[in-house]
């Protein structure tokens, strides 16, 4: 039985988030696929035991379990060492995290929901204010990595913000994503299952 267990979905940015930094960080564990179209995580129960926000990622140690991605990610990191920021670069490494959180993965996961997921067509004007979500954290972000000074802190694309935390502003993933938000409604949904959590990780 694996150490950590990741409760998650695989449409989830944030599930994407901890799945990576687990494998990266080489720790034992494994996810728990959660029904959340089926409305598994509006479940009293479900929420009384899991989560009280009734939110995914939540990850389980020692029978504790943890949500808020961003959190998790910090608690790892200083619970494990693994790409844990200095002690004079953890503000700015929780400074980049709180960002992702708030604007960068928030505008990025509704205007992905909105332009692939629903049923229906979304109003063009709508998908267009996302859009310019998007893109205006994208610009904030692009700055960022393009600072020299930072750039011996830079592993890959993916990128490591001081320290070594790592997220997800990946080459090639924003790439497909840029196509997205200018081409056709993704005709397939992202998979839901834990399992194709772990195999697109």
């Amino acid at each position: 039985m694996a150490y950590y267990k990741l409760h998650c979905i695989g449409a989830s940015g944030n599930s994407y988030k901890l799945a990576l930094y687990l494998n990266c960080a080489g720790l034992d564990w494994e996810p728990v696929g959660v029904d959340f179209a089926g409305g598994q995580t509006r479940d009293p129960e479900w929420r009384a035991g899991t989560n009280a926000m009734g939110e995914v990622p939540v990850l389980e140690v020692n029978g504790q379990r943890m949500s808020q991605s961003g959190a998790i990610l910090i608690w790892l990191a200083e619970t494990t060492g693994k790409f844990a920021p200095g002690t004079d670069e953890r503000f700015e490494a929780l400074r980049w995290i709180l960002f992702d959180n708030h604007k960068f993965t928030n505008n990025y996961a509704m205007h992905r929901f909105q332009n692939s997921l629903t049923a229906e067509p979304v109003h063009p004007a709508i998908l267009a204010f996302l859009r310019s979500r998007v893109e205006a954290s994208y610009s904030i972000v692009d700055k960022h990595l393009m600072d020299p000074l930072r750039a011996g802190r830079q592993a890959d694309h993916r990128g490591f913000f001081h320290g070594g935390v790592r997220v997800l502003f990946a080459g090639g993933d924003r790439l497909r994503y840029r196509r997205r938000l200018s081409g056709a409604r993704c005709l397939a949904p992202a998979p839901r299952s834990a399992a194709g959590l772990e195999a697109a990780v």
